[in-house]
């Protein structure tokens, strides 16, 4: 057997909003249970506590230990040789591999039984991921399932296709298999309730507007790139992309959302995805049309413990260009100052960096060192719910720089000199050029046993952070127990920071991501 297409969801249907909110729901209600039971060891001071337990996260917490799984399964494929037949597709994939069986004849596996009531032709079948077995014979790995038929299934139950049979039940979950194939059989198909039932199992062909005015290869570059991205970054990408093409007496009010990972962390405190906020708004500000009025953003994710919407003003042109030039220029200088460390250990720190600026300007207890180089080398050993919450406040901020990534790319290659001014797109683009070499998401967040880029010298790490705390402003010797509140270092007589420039400066921030330079 052999692989065909890979298809992931890149823009679900709204009629699957209810479906979305009630999972992200039930991870709250799963992740409070744990919360209750996972208490970690007895403070013995007031605040926050960052020492450690020799408790590991359970892994009985299932995908939710792994936020951006299906984004590095994407990555992974492609790496590999199945990188021409993967694609985040702007729709539900259910929908496309159903169209790409009925159009081949192929068989569509799948962890999803909704695929049987979907149109697969007369010779598309569905195996199911659950079904299959692996054995090892002479002529080499040999894979067997119990392969469905849905056409062939329907015709021996005297239907036409499945989608009546699936009605029936929803209607009434009361009646036996018997009753329901026989109620389907008399089903009226040419009711509204019907057709909108049938609806969510239709293949709609993606219209790509934003693409229609370009010549072939520009479409071929565009279509490349936006088959690439993750599924989050893709869905708010299509919701977005299409306005900026509108001239602003066209628009219509217009809200995007946009489904935040959901990640672990501690319930009693603000939401992680709190932190990389303006790093995001960025991103969303590069996509979205900046002479919209009319144009809201809404992040979706946990407000306490409860799902909720996070509304976010998207900024001006002038500001735009203002931040991608800041940001691009703390990067240039970051990387510089701290070209010892690898890669991967580079972006990590700068990641606690940014979190660091947000806890002090709040007077919040800070990491001793000896735990920032566990997180830097992710080779933690054992946790407490602070640290668990620091973890979490650690890939919410770089994730939100990978969709910023992600967003840039996404623009230059959209060719946006039809809808944006050339001050713009030198902002993105050289933003975009110091983003590339954020690293893969298996190298970005690894697992405990997995090996990473990274420098073994202890020494360098060590020198790294104390360069780290100089720039904030912190005397290192005075966190070295925790919950020890800090103070920034006194200027000696005649010290001055320099801020000319955009230097790399310990003064106060005005954002997030604006922490090294100030003019």
């Amino acid at each position: 057997m052999s692989s065909a297409a890979i298809f992931f969801d890149g823009f679900l249907p709204a009629s699957k909003i209810p479906e979305r909110l009630a999972r992200l729901q039930s991870a709250v209600h799963k992740l409070t249970k744990f919360r209750a039971t996972y208490s970690g060891p007895k403070r013995v001071h007031a605040g926050v506590d960052y020492s450690l337990s020799h408790q590991p996260l359970p892994a009985r917490l299932g995908p939710m230990n792994s936020p951006f799984l299906v984004a590095a399964v994407i990555e992974a494929l492609f790496a590999s040789e199945f990188s021409r037949l993967t694609a985040v597709i702007p729709g539900e994939a259910d929908s496309w591999c159903a169209e790409y069986a009925k159009t081949t004849g192929g068989i569509v596996l799948t962890g999803d039984s909704d695929l049987l009531i979907h149109d697969l032709g007369s010779h598309g079948s569905v195996a199911f991921f659950k079904h299959i077995q692996t054995s090892f014979e002479p002529i080499g790995t040999v894979l067997r399932s119990l392969q469905y038929h849905p056409i062939e299934i329907a015709n021996r139950l005297g239907l036409s296709s499945l989608l009546p049979l699936a009605y029936t039940i929803l209607q009434d979950h009361t009646r036996s298999l018997d009753e329901c194939i026989q109620v389907a059989r008399e089903c009226a198909t040419d009711t509204p309730e019907f057709k909108q039932f049938i609806e969510g199992y239709t293949h709609h062909q993606a219209q790509q507007v934003f693409a229609v005015d370009l010549d072939k290869p520009r479409q071929n570059v565009l279509q490349y790139n936006l088959r690439r991205i993750d599924p989050r970054v893709s869905e708010f990408v299509h919701q977005a992309l299409p306005s900026c093409f509108i001239t602003p007496g066209g628009l219509q009010p217009t809200t995007i959302y946009i489904y935040l990972p959901f990640l672990i962390d501690d319930l009693a405190r603000a939401s992680s995805w709190s932190f990389g906020n303006s790093i995001r708004c960025l991103g969303y500000s590069i996509i979205t049309p900046a002479h919209s009025s009319t144009f809201w953003m809404k992040e979706i994710g946990r407000r306490g413990q409860r799902i909720a919407e996070t509304n976010h003003a998207l900024y001006p042109t002038e500001t735009t260009i203002a931040e991608c030039g800041r940001l691009t220029l703390i990067m240039r200088q970051w990387a510089s100052t701290f070209q010892e460390l690898s890669i991967t250990q580079m972006w990590r720190l700068f990641g606690i960096y940014l979190i660091f600026r947000e806890l002090f300007g709040h007077d919040s207890a800070m990491i001793p060192s000896e735990y920032i180089k566990q997180l830097v080398n992710c080779q933690i050993s054992a946790m407490n719910w602070a640290f668990i919450h620091f973890s979490a406040q650690l890939q919410a901020v770089l994730y939100s720089l990978r969709m910023l990534q992600q967003f840039t790319n996404v623009f230059v290659t959209a060719f946006p000199e039809r809808f944006r001014g050339g001050d713009f797109i030198n902002a993105v683009t050289g933003l975009h050029q110091h983003l590339i070499n954020l690293p893969l998401l298996h190298e970005l967040f690894p697992k405990e046993d997995q090996n990473f880029q990274q420098v073994n010298d202890e020494a360098k790490l060590t020198a790294a952070i104390t360069k780290m705390y100089g720039l904030l402003g912190i005397d290192e010797t005075a966190i070295s127990q925790p919950d020890q509140k800090v103070k920034k270092k006194g200027k000696s007589k005649g010290e001055k920071h320099d801020q000319r420039n955009g230097a790399l400066s310990p003064e106060k921030p005005l954002n997030m991501y604006s922490v090294l330079s100030e003019n």
